[in-house]
Parts: structure tokens; sequence; C-alpha cells
């Protein structure tokens, strides 16, 4: 599949990213909330000073996306990312005691207590683009505050049209 595709009637996408900048520790995360006819719900991307490596920044960003759809009382769930580690330490136990245990461990409980469905699907990066430029907005933003909106950003915009003419092809 090289495309994005909407989730089920009654449902909704939580496509997440996340950035990481080696020399610096730092890096940042975004994701875009979508319905059924792939409006934005929500959209958020924030800088951290404190990440380990990519796959820390891509945990912080599904972690972030999940806590603002369960705010926002929706039981069905589909989640997607282009890291295979994070579905990898979602679904198992191999990461339980490591550095990213405890965001791992907070993400599995808010997919099981906030949620009567969910399912997390590894995508290309190209299904994936909004979400990935929003962490890179994070990444460069001046300060550590969440920036939600209720759109996505104009820079991002032309990404989240050129997902919803494709999945009218």
């Amino acid at each position: 599949r090289r495309k994005w595709s909407k989730p089920p009637v009654g449902a909704l996408k939580l496509n997440s990213g996340g950035s990481f900048y080696s020399e610096e520790k730092t890096g940042g995360w975004g994701f875009v909330i979508r319905d059924e006819n792939g409006g934005v719900i929500k959209a958020a991307a924030r800088k951290e000073t404190c990440v380990l490596d990519a796959f820390h920044a891509e945990l912080l960003g599904v972690q972030a996306g999940l806590r603002m759809v369960a705010s926002l009382g929706i039981s069905r769930l589909y989640i997607e990312t282009d890291a295979t580690l994070v579905k990898e330490a979602v679904e198992g136990d191999e990461y339980r005691l490591s550095a990213m245990g405890g965001i791992v461990t907070e993400i599995k409980h808010l997919l099981c207590s906030e949620f009567l469905f969910s399912s997390i699907n590894v995508c290309p990066r190209i299904c994936n683009k909004a979400a990935h430029m929003l962490a890179s907005i994070g990444c460069k933003s001046p300060s550590e505050t969440v920036l939600t909106w209720g759109e996505v950003p104009q820079e991002v915009g032309e990404s989240v049209s050129s997902d919803l003419a494709a999945t009218h092809e």
C-alpha cells in the first residue's frame, strides 16, 4: 500500500512521527488525527530537548497522540507509524525493562483502558508525510511548548490534501 487510507466510519486514525538530531540529543514529535472523511480533527507537535534516539522520539509521538485521542472520548482508533520498532514494542514485551519501558507501558495502558478497539500498523513514510512534517516543525520549535492545531499548519496542508486526493484514485 502506497497511499494514506481513511479509517472506517466511527473511528479515527492517528498518524504519528518523530525526528531526532543525534549531535544535540534533541528531537521532536508530531501527530495528526483524522476522521473517516480524512478531515483533520487535531494536529500537534513538540520539541524535546532530551531524546535518546529516533525510537524515543517516535514513541513520544504515539504517546502524545493517544492522550489527545483519549481526551476526545473516541473508542475506536487506528494508529499508523513508519517506525516498525514502535509496533513491535507495543505488541511485545521486549522493551519492558528498557529505557523506553515506561513510555511503552503507558502506551499499552492507554490502548487497553481508553479504547474498545485499537490497532497499530506500520506504513511507508509516504503514507505518513503529514506526521513526519509535524515532527520536523516540533524539532524546529523554539521551546518545548506543545503546538496544537484544529487544522494542520499551512506548510503541512498540501501533504494532507495529497493524501485525500490519493484515496479517490
